[in-house]
């Protein structure tokens, strides 16, 4: 995996950041919990508006909604619902998948090693966004599911997936009626830990697709075992009509001999319907089993559906905004002098991968923009600045009363 495919996702919480930067310096504990403080605090109230106003874009396309089906589309709602959404994904370090990185995926890559086929016409609209892309080993499923054939392979994954599929308007009665889904409605489905291989599984009613050498392997018995039953079947049959056409009245009788023949041909018969169904049902039983793996991988692995993400996302989204603006205060804070943003940016990096052995892309550009914003840097970019920490707490505490006087949560203390 090289440095390209690194997002800017930090997978470390707050409390062993904070825990790892205080001990390096003690001294500096106390202050350093109250900024940290103070600044989850000031975003807070921001992504708290920023989620009343995304749940009631949603309202519409809720499939989950007491409101019932959408009559008529409203494209403008529904851009806008997706750019709050898109927003809210990436301030949580979410980014979209391509149709070009969604074509390439294979399934091979993947827990279930099974191809699918999507629903046609079902959705208008299928988008995945992920974030802490990383290899990952896992064990595929092997020949059949045999034990003795599965291996460990290395693969990338991602921590986290979203799904978002918008039903169309146009769906077919079974769909609506069975399948319960709305049209029009908007789909949002969490995930975690999920490999690549696996993404289009987790579209809603996709089936899989199995394998030529699964077919083949319940197929060949089928035609080795079957043709030399057919083979016997066949030259009997004339000996069958005539037998039946004798007992119906409409032929004439028939001899003893003839009448054995026909019940031998009529047992073989009965044993070749037997057999075709029984690998008809070893067929239909694979089938089955395949599906219940995906469901129980979408099953296990889902944190949350519709209207419930949102309570996720943002709450992912504010923290790592935090975790951004604080990181880089306190290393710029902590050097010897200025620092240029890119030598901010592989500094947080460097610390981050020596003290949890975790690559990630910090995002520096939105940091520093957000440390101006609250007035804790100074300088250009070639040569950054933190103001003293003491200074960056009062700081931070009255950004945080500005922002509670402008809501009207009461006067200026």
């Amino acid at each position: 995996m090289n440095a390209s495919s690194l997002d800017h996702y930090i997978p470390i919480a707050k409390h062993e950041l904070i825990a790892a930067i205080v001990g390096e310096n003690p001294k500096e504990g106390a202050q350093c919990r109250r900024l940290l403080h103070w600044l989850g605090l000031l975003y807070h109230v921001q992504f708290f508006e920023h989620q009343e106003q995304l749940k009631t874009s949603y309202e519409a396309f809720d499939p989950d909604s007491r409101y019932g089906a959408m009559v008529q589309p409203d494209p403008a709602a529904y851009r806008r619902l997706r750019a709050e959404l898109e927003e809210t994904l990436d301030a949580a370090n979410f980014k979209r998948l391509s149709r070009v990185e969604l074509r390439t995926v294979d399934p091979n890559t993947g827990r279930l090693g099974q191809k699918v086929s999507l629903p046609k016409g079902v959705f208008r609209d299928i988008r995945f966004y992920a974030r802490g892309a990383r290899m990952r080993k896992i064990t595929t499923p092997g020949f059949l599911g045999l034990p003795l054939f599965r291996r460990k392979i290395e693969v990338l994954g991602y921590d986290h997936v979203l799904l978002a599929a918008t039903a169309s308007y146009g769906l077919k009665d079974k769909f609506v009626t069975t399948a319960r889904l709305r049209p029009g409605a908007v789909y949002l489905k969490l995930f975690r830990d999920i490999p690549q291989g696996d993404l289009m599984t987790l579209i809603p009613h996709a089936r899989i697709s199995m394998l030529w050498r699964d077919r083949m392997f319940l197929g060949v018995p089928a035609l080795v075992a079957g043709i030399p039953l057919l083979l016997k079947v066949v030259p009997a049959l004339s000996v069958m009509l005539l037998v039946s056409g004798a007992y119906l009245g409409i032929s004439g009788q028939v001899e003893e001999d003839t009448s054995k023949k026909a019940i031998a041909a009529a047992v073989v018969l009965g044993g070749l319907i037997g057999f075709l169904m029984r690998q008809w049902t070893s067929y239909d039983r694979r089938a089955l089993r395949n599906q219940k793996q995906v469901i129980d991988n979408a099953y296990f692995n889902k944190l949350n559906t519709n209207a419930g993400c949102f309570d996720y996302l943002v709450g992912t989204a504010e923290d790592a905004e935090l975790k951004e603006v604080f990181l880089a205060y306190i290393m710029l804070a902590r050097s010897d002098g200025p620092l240029s943003a890119h030598a901010l940016d592989a500094q947080v990096e460097d610390w981050i991968a020596a003290h949890f052995d975790t690559s990630i892309d910090f995002e520096i550009d939105d940091a520093v923009q957000k440390l101006r914003k609250l007035k804790l840097v100074s300088g250009p970019d070639t040569a950054l600045l933190a103001v003293p920490l003491a200074e960056a707490l009062a700081r931070a505490a009255r950004a945080w009363h500005d922002q509670a006087h402008r809501l009207g949560m009461g006067p200026l203390v």
